[in-house]
């Protein structure tokens, strides 16, 4: 049942287009690579989640955002377990759509939706508890 209600939010999102109005950022400008830059206001790399001789940080991320309404997202993360280390990517994937400057983000992996807002060459997009900023790679 949560698979079919997911897919109905992606063809609903996608039967939505890409309208907008105003002087807001047009769909044209918005496709592109970002790269995150900041999560929760701080700087990366951070450390999201540490136990004793376990520590997991996130190094990087980028969100792509295709012309054709499809999305990609990567966080790579570097496990340190005492002393071994090894890096993890998280990816997932759906369909993005923007009206205004407002953006949605409705995964087609997880069957979650997230929203955010387009400024220039940045987005901030909220993601689960967390604020994620990210900057267009040019």
């Amino acid at each position: 049942m949560r698979r079919i209600l997911s897919v109905a939010i992606a063809f609903t999102l996608a039967a939505c287009g890409h309208d907008t109005t105003g002087p807001s950022p047009t769909p044209s400008r918005i496709p592109g690579t970002y790269d995150l830059t900041m999560v929760d206001g701080q700087p990366l790399p951070l450390t999201v989640f540490e136990v004793g001789a376990y520590r997991a940080t996130l190094v990087s991320g980028t969100l792509t955002l295709h012309a054709d309404g499809l999305y990609s997202l990567d966080l790579d993360t570097r496990i340190d377990d005492s002393g071994n280390v090894r890096h993890q990517t998280d990816r997932d994937a759906g369909l993005w759509n923007a009206r205004d400057a407002a953006l949605t983000l409705a995964s087609t992996q997880r069957g979650i939706a997230r929203t955010g807002l387009v400024s220039g060459d940045g987005i901030t997009l909220h993601s689960s508890s967390r604020v994620l900023v990210l900057r267009k790679n040019r």
